[in-house]
Order: structure tokens, then sequence, then C-alpha cells
């Protein structure tokens, strides 16, 4: 007795529920189903086939299917194999889908066993799905995952391409900016320092309107020494090239310095400047040199647009519940309208109006200043109505030092102890291949008591040095033939006694300071030095080199 059975015997409702069932017609069951099924027995006789299925075989097929009619004389050639498995399967009691296509259409067959009461299986249940519109859409799909991989791996190579000829560009930029660094420096030592030579007045006192001339002449050269620099720090942090050397600094000793350096254009024009710090000392971590320098541009672009007569005014604080540090420069000139505010840190730009025009400029001050104070952290902004004067704030995060002192980078570095004063004579091997820059620091050191030879080549320079050994070397690095790297080489390895190298160099590119020490320089300046730093370095290192 089945389970069916016995369901039955215990409750008799059931029975009527069978009877029912028993009635029903199979022909009607598969006739009301909309999708095409169908049974067929082992041998593959078709046994019932509804009307969606007679139209899917009529489509595929162009024939009409009747009751015994063998299945397989529907099924293509190449299908019969697939569909005979999916049958054997179904027989075996497992179901089966199988794929097949015809005249275009794809089918999706699902082949399943049809059991007895006793559990035998007795016929497979056929049920066939029109996949065509899934399979045209799948295409359609793989077809566009192809132009899509294609272009994707065009797009790449393009991609590719691009970032080479954008690195290319970017090595082409930094050759082109050191080799302009280098070309304008090397005029600029020689014209500031044949000025620095003959404010020495090594060759006679100078008269009030020669010393106004040089006055003249020593501007012009600091002004396109700060104007390259500007060019190079602004192409630097576009770049990410720009690195901050932070310690710990002071900050009236930072204000302070700024303002020794616009002090004297401040007097020029009589205009009253001033600054207004915190009564304690502050110390805060940053970049005292980039500080400085952001500093002067402010208080430079303030007191060339102050009237003569007016008041420029740097105030500092340092807010330590904030953990800021706040700069200001307050100048009392013509202002600036509102709608221009937004233009004033932007680079190359200049505003269109008359003081402008009269105050040539490059427009870079103001966009380097905003640019070194987001490169600590910070921000700089202005306020300004016309005909009330301005308002230009930098504001910096208050790091605090781990230690006190001046740190590494000291804002004012104190004199060094000169080197002459422990040799009567010191010898000094100048190595400078550009014939004005050569005469003007040899003529400056031999007034300084120094002895000086001259060479314009390494090859002359180690000829030189193996004849005359020298207590000194100050070294060009972009010389002729043997470059000073090779130099530095060869006069490492040329005896016990190796003299201490200053490198006075063109080479003032990002990394370049580092590359000379690391190649054995016992110190770097970058050209145009100030004769002063030149002579206060070589002291230091004769000094060193005595010890």
């Amino acid at each position: 007795m089945t389970e069916d059975d016995e369901r039955l015997r215990r409750e008799p409702g059931l029975g009527e529920v069978a009877g029912a069932a028993d009635r029903l017609d199979l022909h009607a069951i598969l006739e009301s189903i909309p999708e095409p099924v169908g049974l067929v027995d082992r041998e593959g006789r078709i046994l019932a086939f509804n009307a969606a299925g007679r139209r899917v075989i009529r489509v595929a097929r162009t024939q009409e299917i009747a009751l015994g009619d063998d299945l397989f004389s529907f099924i293509t050639e190449h299908n019969q194999a697939g569909v005979r498995e999916s049958l054997d399967r179904a027989f075996g009691g497992e179901s089966h889908v199988h794929s097949t296509e015809a005249r275009g259409f794809h089918f999706e067959t699902v082949y399943s066993p049809v059991k007895d009461r006793s559990g035998a299986v007795v016929a497979v249940s056929i049920r066939v799905a029109d996949v065509s519109a899934r399979e045209t859409a799948l295409a359609e799909l793989a077809k566009l995952n192809a132009t899509l991989e294609e272009r994707v791996a065009e797009r790449s190579e393009e991609l590719a391409t691009v970032i080479v000829e954008l690195e290319r560009t970017a090595r082409a930029k930094d050759a082109f900016l050191a080799s302009m660094s280098h070309e304008l420096r090397t005029p600029l030592t020689g014209i500031l320092g044949a000025a620095d030579l003959l404010r020495t007045g090594v060759h006679g006192p100078l008269n009030a309107q020669q010393l106004r001339s040089l006055g003249f002449l020593e501007d012009a050269g600091r002004h396109l020494l700060s104007l390259l620099s500007d060019i190079l720090d602004l192409s630097r942090i576009g770049a990410e090239r720009l690195s901050l050397s932070t310690d710990s600094c002071s900050l009236g000793e930072v204000c302070e310095s700024a303002l020794s350096i616009v002090r004297g254009e401040a007097r020029r024009k009589g205009i009253d400047l001033a600054y207004r710090g915190p009564a304690a000392p502050v110390r805060f971590v940053a970049d005292a040199r980039r500080v400085r320098q952001v500093l002067v541009n402010l208080l430079s672009n303030a007191v060339k647009f102050t009237p003569a007569g007016g008041a420029v005014e740097l105030s500092s604080s340092g807010d330590e519940d904030a953990g800021l540090v706040r700069f200001e420069v307050r100048d009392d000139g013509p202002g600036i309208a509102a709608e221009d505010l937004p233009k004033l840190f932007q680079p190359f730009t200049q505003l269109d109006t008359r003081l402008s025009r009269e105050h040539a400029g490059s427009g870079l001050g103001l966009a380097l200043v905003r640019s070194l104070a987001e490169l600590h952290g910070g921000r700089a902004e202005a306020e300004s109505e016309p005909g009330r004067g301005s308002r230009f704030r930098v504001v910096l995060p208050w790091r605090q030092p781990t230690r006190r002192g001046s740190g590494a980078h000291p804002v004012l570095p104190a004199e060094a102890p000169r080197g002459p004063g422990r040799l009567a004579s010191p010898r000094i091997l100048l190595v400078e291949d550009d014939d004005a820059n050569r005469t003007i620091l040899a003529e400056f050191l031999r007034t300084r008591g120094f002895v000086v030879d001259e060479a314009p080549t390494g090859l002359e320079a180690l000829v030189l040095a193996a004849s005359a050994p020298p207590d000194l070397v100050v070294l060009d690095i972009q010389l002729p033939g043997m470059d000073g790297f090779e130099l530095l080489r060869r006069l490492q390895s040329g005896g016990e006694r190796v003299p201490p190298v200053l490198a006075l160099t063109a080479l003032a590119m990002a990394g370049d300071r580092e590359r000379i020490l690391a190649a054995g320089a016992d110190a770097y300046l970058s050209k145009p030095a100030p004769l002063a730093a030149l002579e206060r370095e070589i002291g230091r290192l004769l000094g060193e080199s005595l010890d």
C-alpha cells in the first residue's frame, strides 16, 4: 500500500479529491500550460505535446507533430546525441537540461522523469523554453564586452603613451629649469659679486652718486634672483618636488629676519615699518626659511603698493588653544576691490589697475605665499577695501617643538670663526670656468688675505692641487670636460691630506644640495652667494680643517 493509499484510508474526504484528479484529462492539462510541454516514452515516441510545443516544432522544423511520432525525426542530426543523453539520464531518474539551436532559434529543454504510483519512471516530460532573446542579449553583451575590452585596451595604451609623454615633458621641463637656473645664476653671480666687491671699497672709496648707482644695480640683481627663485619654487611645488625642512624656530626671529630684508626699501620710500609680536617668546615647528620667504613676499608687496609716507605693520601671534600661529601684514595703501580679491593668489595674475601697471611684477609672489602656506598645512587669505588699505593673513598649524633651541636651520646664523686668523696666508684653489666670476671671486679673496690659485677646468685644478696643495677648494660643479663631481672624486683619492671643498654652484634645483654633499663636498652655496656669506663659510671650513 502506498503512502497516498494509506492517507485515503485514514481520510475518506480525500477520496473525492483523488477521484476528481483521476477524471482530469491529461490532454486538457497539457493544453492549459502556456509553455511548450510534451511527454515521450523510453523509445523516444511522442505521447503528448501541447499547442505551444507544436508551434515550436513548426517554427523549428516546419513540420506538424502527431501522437506516436519519433521525437528524433524533429531533432537536427548534430543535436540528437545530446537529446538521447538527456532522455537516458531522465529515465535514470535525473532531470537534465539540454540546449539546442535550429533555424537561428535557441531553445533550452528540461527533461524530467515521470513516475507511476510505484515510483517507476514510465515517461519523460519535456519542457521547452525559447531563449533566443536571452541568447541574443547574451551575444550582444559578449560583443559589447569585447568592444569594451578593446576600447579599454586602446585607452590603456593611449594612457600609457600619455604617461610616457608626461614623464618625458616633466624631464624636459626639469632640464630646462635647471639650465635656465644655471644660465641666469652665472651672470647674476658676476653682477652681484662685482657690486659687492665695489661696495667693500677694494678699488677705492665711492662717492654718494656712485653708491646710489651701485644700490640700483644691487636692487636689480636681487630682484632678478628673487624672480628666478619664485619661478623655480612654484614649479617645484606644482610638481610636488619641494619639501619642507622643518625644525624648532622662534616666531620673533623669523619676523625680525623678514623685516630686515625689506627695511631698506621702506626707508627709501619713507614708509613706517612696524612689528607687533607676542610679549612672551613663542617657538613653533616650521621651515623657518620658507616662512620668512612668505613674510618677505607679503611685506615687499605691501611696501611696493603703499604710497610714500604710509605705514606697513607686521603682527604675529601664537594661539596655543586653537593650535595656530598667525601672521598678518597690514598696509594703508589704495586697497583692492572685492571682485579682485579671488584673483590675488593666482600665479602670473596681476590686477588691471593703475598702480599694478605702475609697479611691474611677475604676479608670482602671492601665489607662492599661498602655496607655501598650504605646504605647511595652513592657509593664506586677504581682506581689503578700496581706499582703506589691505590685510594679508597667513595661518599655520602650531606644532610644538620637542626640544628647545634654534634647530638645525636657524633663521639668523651666527658668525663663524674666520680661518685666516689660524693661518698666515691660507691657500685657496678657486675652480670656476666663468672668467668674470672667477676674476671677481679671486680679487675679493685676495683682499681678505688668501693666496688664490685659479683654475678654469678640472684638469688644471688637479695640476695646481698637485703642485701647490691648497688649504681649501672653492669648486664650481658644472665645468667643461671633467665636471665637479669627477674632480671631487679625484681629490678625495689623491692622497692622505684631502682639503675641505666648498661647492659654489648654480645647481640649485631640488636635491642638488644633497647630491653634491653626498659626492664629497663639505659645504654648499648656491650662486649668486653674497661675498660675506662666502667668507664666513670659508672661515668655518678652515677653522674645522685645522682642529
